[in-house]
């Protein structure tokens, strides 16, 4: 039954681009775990001994349309992986969802990490997969979702934005299991190239950043210096005990609290070259190869035939130097409107 669902929301998508307004093909090479599905091109571990070397590719159709958008996205490494969404408007208030990926579609903008450039799932509307409605009228979105799962699974999301001055949100995920979460968000962004963002999310069982926890508290916020061509931003996720997140009550075998630490600075000294650093700090408290510091320096060069992404990742554990990698990336997209 999934793979029906995906096939049929690819379709929809590919039949979409036949009638969309706006129609952008990208395509990434390279080995980055950032932009690919693959990790960093060149992987060495402490003693500098090679350990990989990976290779992906990433194929992306966008389409938009008066009546409907749609994103289908194919990852190609050492297996092939499929995901997509289609956004239905039959009247302008009024959206069907459906796909296995929603990527950053109805994220709720207080709720991004800005350093990161990404939301995690309990910032989106309707979550990151299934099928929901979503109603956006002045001001406010509405949104109630179906999870992609062979049980029955809930989703509520609520939104208010005023453009240019503040938006708040609030999401109820999960809610007919032990792990239902909410999240609260709240932030503003009135004063012109500065956004400050704030949450709050119990049940907190993402891991992709923060390790998991039963109350977490989020804060991000960015500044664009302008013309100088600076920008800087920064994400805090913190846990408030040492409680898991997952709905089991059950405790850490470490005592503390875990938290989660970035901060990205880049300038553009040229037009078509952003030269960046980013620092991120991990705590957790699973065990001791729950804790690590990464930083990594990167540039990217725009050409007349894509942008080019170059850097080089080092990782710090609790007994010092842990190892490197070496991203590498080429982006192109091809686009119509």
């Amino acid at each position: 039954m999934k793979k029906l669902f995906i096939a049929t929301v690819v379709l929809l998508g590919f039949l979409a681009g036949a009638f969309a307004q706006s129609v952008s093909l990208s395509n990434t090479f390279g080995g980055d775990s950032d932009n690919t599905k693959a990790d960093d091109f060149l992987v060495f571990d402490k003693d500098f001994n090679k350990q990989a070397v990976s290779v992906g590719d990433r194929v992306q159709l966008d389409v938009a349309s008066e009546k409907l958008d749609s994103r289908i996205r194919l990852d190609i490494t050492d297996k092939l992986g499929l995901s997509g969404y289609v956004n239905l408007r039959p009247v302008e208030f009024l959206n069907f969802i459906g796909g296995n990926k929603f990527f950053s579609k109805w994220a709720i903008p207080s709720a991004s990490l800005l350093a990161n450039d990404d939301v995690v799932s309990y910032g989106k509307l309707a979550d990151n997969d299934g099928a929901g409605v979503v109603l956006d009228i002045a001001g406010f979105k509405f949104s109630t979702a179906v999870a992609a799962e062979s049980r029955l699974n809930l989703n509520f999301g609520l939104l208010y934005s005023q453009k240019d001055i503040f938006n708040v949100g609030f999401t109820a995920q999960d809610v007919t299991e032990k792990s239902v979460s909410f999240g609260y968000f709240a932030g503003l962004n009135i004063v012109k190239n500065l956004t400050l963002n704030a949450g709050y999310v119990q049940h907190y069982n993402n891991d992709d950043y923060l390790p998991s926890t039963e109350h977490a508290l989020q804060v991000s916020y960015s500044y664009d210096f302008g013309d100088s061509g600076w920008f800087l931003a920064s994400d805090m996720q913190i846990g408030l005990n040492n409680i898991k997140g997952d709905g089991s009550g059950d405790a850490y075998a470490q005592d503390g609290i875990p938290y989660y630490i970035a901060l990205a600075v880049s300038y553009a000294p040229l037009d078509d070259l952003d030269l960046s650093l980013k620092a991120d700090v991990r705590h957790g408290l699973e065990s001791d190869e729950d804790n690590r510091f990464v930083l990594y320096p990167y540039g990217e060069y725009k050409t007349n035939v894509g942008t080019f992404t170059l850097g080089v990742r080092t990782a710090f554990d609790a007994d010092g130097f842990a190892g490197l990698s070496i991203p590498f990336s080429w982006k192109y997209k091809l686009s119509k409107k």
